[in-house]
């Protein structure tokens, strides 16, 4: 930062003139510093508020976007996470034998590490391989995946059901 002082003055400046000037000068440049830091602070929060924006609405997408009609039942949902994306998760598929599949997920945590955790249960759980039948060897097989994968002491609870409506 520069400071130029010009006076039309003979004498100049004096000893208090100059140190006022300075001491302006320096309030100046830490108010300019603060106001920089400010808008900074801003785009940074603008750009991370974005993020978690899109972390949502992937997570909203791996939702049911309706919920199927089960016959004998009557289903209803309700999504609302304490942040602004979470470890929620349920689904309800039909089966190809006419039955239905249900599960209702939760991960550890909260934010977007939870989110992740639990869009990598929803695409362990959609692919599990045909031969896996029972809830209980699907659950093994998406539990085998997750615990393979290392992630810290982050863990996912979920009851998985299937409902036969003959």
């Amino acid at each position: 930062e520069w400071v130029i002082g010009l006076t039309t003055k003979r004498d100049g400046f004096t000893v208090e003139n100059v140190r006022s000037a300075m001491l302006t000068a320096n309030f100046m440049a830490m108010s300019n510093s603060h106001l920089l830091f400010v808008e900074e602070y801003r785009e940074l929060n603008r750009q991370l508020t974005a993020q978690f924006e899109d972390v949502a609405r992937v997570q909203q997408a791996l939702l049911p976007r309706k919920t199927p009609v089960v016959p004998g039942l009557e289903i209803a949902t309700s999504y609302l996470t304490s942040d602004v994306a979470g470890g929620d998760y349920y689904d309800v598929q039909a089966l190809a034998d006419g039955r239905y599949g249900f599960v209702i997920a939760d991960a550890s945590g909260h934010g977007a590490g939870a989110a992740t955790v639990m869009a990598m249960f929803r695409a362990i759980l959609h692919c599990a391989p045909a031969s896996v039948r029972s809830p209980a060897e699907v659950l093994r097989f998406v539990d085998d995946r997750l615990s393979s994968a290392d992630l810290e002491g982050m863990f996912v609870t979920a009851f998985l059901g299937i409902y036969d409506p003959i």
